[in-house]
């Protein structure tokens, strides 16, 4: 679908994701919907209309035990040494790498490669990546999806040439250890973007109408060369997307589509209305058929859990703040849903990062969903501190969803009941926000009102800083009485 705005074009696709698929509860659970999200600069309006990138969800069990953290005494910490997996026959798994941030020149210079030590508060080297590959090629040498969620690149303002050998990198270190020629991983889902893999960040070129192509795809599109097949890296290329069976069931399609305007401006509803369409089309041929989705992207559309400041609107199953974290529906919206529909809304869930950059420690997930249903069942995430002295690494599981949290499994219904236990136990909130942080001992704790305030506000799915700051101060106000 393109679109023209003053002479200019644009290809849109998938946006409105959040509200809009909140009502497709039915379809929410296969079929991957990705979005190779970025930002498109309409420079007629003088005006940076912004987009999102995509990425999925799914989750893997495995067992804790506990330590005592020096750092938050109430809080267990998990103690396990690697070991390979076990698969249950009904359940399948999703390796999900994010956020890696990868940083090959301390110049940000690609033409100046340098050996780079890892520390908190810098995004990772190229030491940090291949030593979370190599854990994860151990622990999962074949999961059934190998998924990547954007923003391949370090923080910056970056060359062209510096962007592409970076997304090259991180895209092809990848790719050694889990490759579609070598096995049944499809790591080609990865072709996806996040707002740091475009130079200025958060912005995007316009598609040249007549070439049918995307100068900011084509800077970098080459890093999947070796990777995507031919017609797949074409559709990449010149229509943003790519679709194709996840697996041998029939009902499990994966959609990419290209590039997402979420912020208003001047003729937002022009360009945003065609795009909706096309959306609740799919949507509704997939619910039609008998199949499921997995909704998927970068920038999550909620309140940032750091500012309180408004995210990127419509969309769903993220990453991209760095903490693990998730949002339930309002109550308001889950009583409509089930008197309306009979079915129950599904959750938004958030990654963290390979990149330490805000003292977080490096991680990356599995999710483990049935392998009939699609029900998304539990997640396990692995991490590791690091050392800028002895540059030593400790990968290791660190929490599984279920040990941690007592759910059974990661429905909105068992989520609903979490929130209201980390409501009326301080500690386990405690827990909750010092594993968003993988666990991190560089992180303060979280144990006055103000801050377990607004991270028990940050499980609502608001979407507006308002409705987000008025249950922060009615939380204070009642914790403090």
């Amino acid at each position: 679908m393109q679109v023209q705005h003053d002479r200019m074009w644009t290809r849109l696709s998938l946006d409105s994701l959040a509200h809009m698929f909140i009502n497709q509860a039915t379809i929410s659970q296969f079929a991957l919907l990705e979005s190779s999200t970025l930002q498109v600069d309409h420079r007629n309006n003088n005006d940076i209309s912004q987009s999102t990138c995509s990425w999925a969800l799914y989750w893997q069990r495995s067992s804790l035990l506990g330590l005592t953290s020096p750092h938050h005494p109430h809080i267990r910490v998990p103690v396990n040494s690697p070991r390979v997996l076990a698969s249950a026959s009904n359940v399948k798994h999703i390796l999900h790498f994010s956020d890696v941030h990868l940083n090959i020149s301390e110049s940000l210079d690609a033409t100046e490669p340098v050996e780079m030590q890892f520390k908190y508060g810098n995004d990772a080297p190229i030491t940090m990546l291949k030593s979370a590959v190599e854990f994860a090629k151990k622990l999962m040498p074949d999961p059934d999806f190998f998924l990547y969620t954007g923003d391949h690149v370090v923080h910056g303002d970056l060359t062209d040439k510096f962007l592409a050998d970076t997304i090259e990198t991180n895209v092809k270190t990848v790719a050694r250890y889990y490759s579609t020629k070598d096995n049944d991983t499809n790591l080609d889902i990865t072709a996806l973007l996040g707002n740091a893999d475009t130079t200025p960040d958060y912005t995007m070129n316009l598609t040249d109408p007549e070439a049918e192509t995307n100068p900011s795809i084509t800077l970098i599109s080459a890093a999947w060369e070796d990777i995507l097949s031919t017609s797949n890296l074409d559709w990449f290329n010149h229509r943003g997307y790519r679709v194709f069976d996840l697996d041998e069931n029939p009902c499990c399609s994966y959609t990419q589509y290209g590039t997402l305007l979420t912020k208003p401006f001047p003729r937002h509803n022009e360009y945003i209305g065609p795009f909706r369409s096309v959306c609740n089309e799919t949507l509704l041929e997939l619910r039609n058929a008998g199949k499921f989705a997995y909704i998927v992207g970068h920038i999550p559309p909620i309140i940032d859990s750091y500012s309180g400041a408004q995210i990127h609107r419509q969309a769903q199953f993220f990453a991209h703040v760095h903490s693990i974290e998730f949002r339930i529906p309002l109550t308001s919206e889950q009583l409509v849903q089930e008197e309306t529909e009979g079915t129950e809304l599904v959750p938004l869930f958030m990654s963290a990062a390979i990149s330490p950059i805000y003292n977080n420690n490096p991680e990356f997930m599995i999710w483990d969903f049935d392998a009939n249903s699609y029900e998304v069942l539990d997640f396990t995430v692995y991490g590791t501190n690091i050392s800028s002295d002895s540059q030593e690494v400790d990968w290791k599981p660190l929490f599984k969803a279920s040990t941690a949290y007592g759910v059974n499994s990661l429905r909105t219904t068992e989520l609903n009941a979490l929130v209201s236990r980390l409501a009326s136990d301080s500690a386990l909130l405690e827990q909750y926000y010092y594993n968003s942080k993988v666990q991190s001992y560089l992180q303060s704790p979280c144990v006055d009102v103000a801050c377990q305030s607004k991270w028990l506000c940050t499980t609502q799915w608001y979407t507006t800083s308002e409705d987000f700051e008025a249950c922060v101060k009615e939380l204070e106000m009642k914790r403090s009485a």
